[in-house]
């Protein structure tokens, strides 16, 4: 059955399937198209831009995701968790001549959130982190867990001194790598897994001591896809100048050029069974989604990881046992029927929460840890809550709100400050057209001209960049070079970065394919084949079993 979006106006399609996943669900069917339910969950999701602000309830000066000129009620995340306040102080009765969202913005505005959404407890001097856990000596690392001595990172996991990387999992010792996995002294990589000591790689596994190339399985001593002797290789390195900025930019401009000669997969994937999708890994019935690894009967999902995760639609990030989940973001660890909720984990049939952890059968909530029977932060009995949650749900169906994820409109976030504007970037004035809000700069902060002049060769910089301010090439926006970051790039002989944190992030990310899925045929075969390299794009890009008989 054929459906159109009510925001782009774009046909999207209901199949059998869908039907039977919404009435297992108890939801209705979609009004927006898949892409149009991403953006609205993603204007919800400001990972990277961090503030400095008070904690509402203790004065302190706090990192938080919130800027200081939101006016929510938030609490430094020791004192969120303590016992000096109680949630259930702000609940609201529910007022059936209200609207739902209307009722639950109102609540947002006085029940307590915690300033960041990390695992802090277990963190030590990871300050500097959003959507993090169990990190140690990290800076400005997000969406990562269980990571040491990492700096500006994005999806990376279980790794060790990883600078500059983007979905990098069990990497140590690497700088500028993307889709990179078990891997070590990896350097300007991409879509490689357990390779060592070697730099611009892409599309390349268990490959040791290679440099500049593409498609190349248990190799050694690769020069720009050519074997050449040990003695050769060793050379070449001592003579690559790897610590200047412009050769490093010269060997990244050959590379690309190797690149587009090169033959692509249409897809990243391994181990999977009747799946769709790109980066997807040990899978099966997995549709229409990104980045998704160890799950199962899953749809519109992208970076859901750590499974088992099963029968699941609509979901952004995390994963890690989650299942019958419908249009959630970061929601994660043991959820189990979970519709519309944002910022939780360990959740038992719950709807509409922000902000709940170790919650079950709870509706409308903000902010509430381990409770149970609870309507717009209120406490009732079960015979209570049954009966005024189904009342509920009845006036949601009335007011077309059942089902739908939280409007934009409710957001805290301006779009620009969210990981919408990675996906689907706006001009300001797209975005007020589109009625979405947007964060303005902080008029009392003002940006300087650099007054160091980054040394082209890492070998002349000293510790006085330290105490420098440096101005992005790029957007121009001042940036610094902590200690723990000089000693990386000293010891690694690698170029100070003449861009800010965010520019490079947005340089690996655009590195990446869209998350969207085109129909071509393969450059060997001619058979029809599903990829996200767009018709329209010059690289030559073969179908799985093509690529396989070509590289193996």
């Amino acid at each position: 059955m054929k459906k159109t979006c009510t925001i782009s106006g774009k046909e999207f399609e209901i199949t059998s399937k869908d039907q039977e996943f919404y009435e297992k669900m108890w939801v209705g069917e979609p009004t927006l198209c898949p892409q149009e339910r991403q953006r609205r969950r993603l204007v919800w999701q400001n990972m990277y831009h961090l503030y400095h602000r008070n904690c509402d309830g203790t004065g302190k000066k706090v990192i938080s995701s919130f800027s200081p000129d939101k006016d929510y009620v938030l609490y430094d995340q020791t004192y969120w968790w303590g016992d000096d306040w109680d949630p259930l102080d702000y609940g609201i009765d529910f007022d059936f001549n209200t609207p739902f969202f209307e009722q639950f913005e109102k609540l947002m505005s006085v029940a307590p959130m915690p300033c960041l959404f990390t695992n802090f407890a277990q963190d030590v001097n990871s300050a500097y982190t959003n959507f993090a856990g169990y990190d140690k000596n990290c800076y400005l690392i997000f969406h990562a867990d269980f990571n040491e001595d990492c700096y500006y990172a994005t999806g990376l996991k279980n790794s060790k001194r990883c600078v500059d990387s983007l979905n990098v999992f069990g990497g140590e010792n690497s700088y500028e790598c993307v889709n990179c996995k078990d891997s070590y002294g990896l350097k300007y990589s991409m879509d490689c897994n357990n390779c060592s000591e070697s730099w611009f790689l892409q599309n390349c596994d268990s490959c040791q001591h290679c440099f500049g190339s593409m498609n190349l399985k248990n190799a050694k001593y690769h020069l720009f896809n050519k074997s050449v002797w040990q003695e050769k290789y060793e050379a070449f390195m001592k003579d690559f100048e790897s610590g200047k900025a412009n050769i490093v930019q010269l060997a990244r401009e050959k590379f690309a050029e190797i690149n587009k000669k090169q033959i692509h997969k249409s897809i990243q994937w391994l181990r999977n069974q009747d799946c769709q999708g790109d980066h997807i890994f040990d899978c099966r019935d997995v549709s229409e989604s990104f980045d998704v690894q160890e799950s199962r009967d899953m749809k519109y999902c992208q970076r859901v990881y750590n499974g088992p995760n099963t029968d699941c639609y609509d979901i952004d990030q995390f994963g890690a046992k989650i299942s019958k989940m419908y249009e959630c973001a970061n929601v994660w660890v043991d959820c189990h029927n979970v519709i519309s909720s944002l910022y939780s984990y360990s959740l038992v049939n719950v709807s509409y929460g922000l902000f709940l952890f170790s919650c079950e059968d709870c509706l409308g909530c903000v902010g509430l840890r381990n409770q149970k029977y609870c309507i717009f932060n209120k406490q009732y009995s079960k015979e209570q809550y049954f009966e005024l949650r189904d009342r509920i749900i009845a006036h949601m169906k009335t007011t077309w709100e059942w089902w739908e994820f939280f409007p934009s409109s409710l957001s805290p976030f301006g779009y620009n400050e969210t990981i919408a504007q990675e996906y689907y970037p706006l001009e300001q004035s797209q975005a007020s057209e589109q009625w979405y809000s947007w964060k303005q700069d902080d008029p009392e902060v003002s940006y300087y001209g650099a007054d160091f002049k980054i040394p082209n060769d890492i070998a002349d910089v000293d510790e006085s960049i330290l105490e420098s301010i440096l101005s992005c090439e790029l957007c121009s926006k001042n940036y610094r070079i902590t200690g723990p970051e000089l000693e990386f790039y000293k010891s690694h002989t690698l170029p100070i970065p003449h861009k800010c944190s965010n520019c490079r992030h947005l340089d690996r990310v655009a590195l990446r394919n869209s998350t969207q899925l085109f129909e071509r045929s393969c450059d060997k075969c001619s058979k029809d084949m599903q990829t996200t390299f767009s018709p329209d794009r010059p690289e030559t890009v073969y179908c799985e079993s093509c690529y396989e008989k070509e590289v193996y």
